[in-house]
């Protein structure tokens, strides 16, 4: 069981990893925590989260956008149980199968009827979003079309191998 903190705007709590800000989406592995501010589950359903390239959208996105990028960080408490982590491999490899396995539960959720109309595009513009073309950063995720293509590979294979490519498993 992965533990998490949803911290109210303004509010800060400290994790093993580090302490949580307005701006936090992260999963710290020392503890097992996803930290994920309802700050940018706001910015992301409302539209106005500005992506690590400045990118934008105009208009509202919606809720699955935060609900695709929660299980992206569920996906990482996966990784870690499995001994993936970024010292055995590439961080944006662990970013893209992260994306590629919340593909994988945006299938599930659909064919269980969990989905409503519109929610696979606020997905995809969640996974655009977040990507990032910062290449010479240690902690570079993958381009917004990176992050979308492994999304979709996910989705479109709907079982966990689809996304093996992205890992030695």
């Amino acid at each position: 069981m992965v533990n998490y903190i949803i911290p109210e705007p303004g509010v800060s709590y400290q994790t093993a990893c580090s302490a949580t800000d307005d701006n936090s989406m992260f999963y710290c592995p020392a503890d097992d925590t996803i930290a994920f501010s309802q700050s940018i589950a706001t910015r992301l359903w409302d539209g106005t989260y500005v992506g690590p390239d400045g990118q934008q959208v105009n208009g509202e996105i919606g809720d699955f956008a935060a609900a695709l990028l929660v299980s992206h960080e569920v996906s990482h408490s996966i990784q870690q149980e499995l001994g993936y982590n970024s010292t055995n491999v590439a961080i944006p490899m662990l970013e893209q199968h992260a994306d590629c396995w919340a593909g994988v539960y945006t299938a599930y959720a659909e064919n269980q009827g969990m989905l409503d109309a519109g929610d696979l595009r606020e997905g995809v513009i969640g996974a655009y979003m977040v990507g990032d073309s910062h290449f010479d950063s240690p902690t570079h995720h993958g381009t917004p079309r990176d992050r979308i293509i492994a999304f979709a590979t996910g989705y479109n294979g709907g079982t966990p191998t689809a996304c093996n490519a992205y890992l030695p498993l």
